[in-house]
């Protein structure tokens, strides 16, 4: 379970660091409607998300590329959704 937790943990761009243009240091619009979204994300760890997959509390969005989950392994009842 722990290397399907390390597979799942989601890796996030700052994406206001990256533009050249921050007047006065301000999150960008962008930036801004990304915390939004991400607050409302209920994220849990591998353990508490395989009892509420147990307990048809909950689903794991796999967004791994094939190449990914070929080499790593799929996760049994994931919803795959490719970035």
């Amino acid at each position: 379970m722990e290397r399907i937790a390390g597979s799942l943990q989601a890796v996030y761009t700052n994406v206001a660091s990256k533009t050249d243009y921050q007047p006065y240091n301000m999150p960008s619009q962008i930036e801004q409607y990304l915390q939004k979204k991400r607050g409302a994300i209920d994220r849990v760890d591998a353990k508490a998300a395989y009892e509420r997959i147990q307990n048809g509390e909950g689903v794991i969005i796999d967004t791994r590329p094939e190449s990914f989950r070929a080499a790593e392994g799929s996760i049994p009842g994931a919803l795959i959704i490719e970035r």
